[in-house]
């Protein structure tokens, strides 16, 4: 889709312009995401019909992400790519961490594989102020990426959207420690909390049983929103050739959710995986 009707926005807009987050949003979010992937998951016509045409997901491996580079391969890169590089070769449980997820990715129902928030529309015209009894209209958009492929995946595209929030908003000074920024920020993960915790809400409640069909479920969640935030920082490398000091931090932050899963659920969410699951 290249226009879209004025009378919707994405979300990641409808965000940038808001300074509220209401709950309501990702709350039906998370229903329509876990009714895809429930839907498809029992449909042997939907399967037979993506076997034929083998539309299976291929997590992409990007050429920052290979475990050792030539001199002369080197000798094209950027600075800023350099600074990329020269953190994810440093650390080794980051480079285990992300070729094991690739590597270990479930075809489990048909997925999206491109959920970012501004791929996910949403109806201006019908927003209310409340929470109650909305009738908002939430589309997705930008198909051709579409497979048989690994939920956890889109859930946690969806994560990183609104994680990217929280740390596009840092305070980056030299003289300040990650932590510190963190604590920093100008939409301080508090703010998103209660979002992040609703959509993993509706979203189990909707499709208790994939907690049964894929017992890591939440801990590939929060990989696979790491992982997310790596595609963003390369996509971001590749095209304006920037890695900046507020990529460092994402870059670290990335580093934790996909190698400290369960401490990171805690930390973005706060609460515990079962508090969330006996909700």
């Amino acid at each position: 889709i290249y226009k879209y009707p004025e009378t919707y926005t994405s979300l990641q807009s409808f965000y940038e312009d808001s300074t509220t987050f209401q709950t309501f949003i990702p709350q039906k979010l998370g229903r329509i995401i876990a009714k895809l992937h429930s839907k498809t998951s029992k449909s042997e016509k939907l399967y037979n019909c993506i076997n034929k045409n083998q539309l299976y997901l291929t997590m992409p491996c990007s050429g920052y992400l290979l475990d050792r580079f030539y001199i002369n391969s080197i000798s094209n890169f950027s600075a800023e790519t350099l600074g990329f590089i020269a953190f994810y070769q440093r650390h080794e449980t980051l480079q285990f961490a992300v070729k094991e997820i690739i590597k270990n990715h479930r075809s489990f129902s048909l997925t999206h594989n491109n959920l970012k928030l501004n791929k996910i529309l949403i109806s201006k015209t019908r927003l209310s102020k409340t929470n109650e009894d909305n009738q908002t209209e939430i589309k997705l958009i930008d198909w051709e990426n579409c497979s048989w492929g690994d939920p956890a995946f889109d859930v946690g595209t969806i994560l990183a959207g609104y994680l990217q929030i929280w740390l596009n908003s840092l305070t980056i000074n030299p003289a300040i420690n990650l932590k510190e920024s963190l604590q920093f920020a100008t939409i301080p993960l508090e703010k998103l909390q209660p979002s992040l915790k609703v959509f993993l809400q509706a979203y189990l409640k909707e499709y208790p049983k994939i907690l049964q069909d894929y017992p890591d479920f939440i801990k590939r969640v929060i990989q696979f929103s790491g992982l997310a935030i790596i595609y963003e920082i390369i996509a971001k490398i590749e095209s304006r050739h920037i890695f900046q000091a507020i990529d460092m931090c994402m870059l670290q932050v990335a580093k934790n959710l996909l190698c400290k899963p369960s401490q990171s659920f805690r930390s973005i969410l706060g609460i515990t995986e079962g508090e969330l699951i006996n909700y």
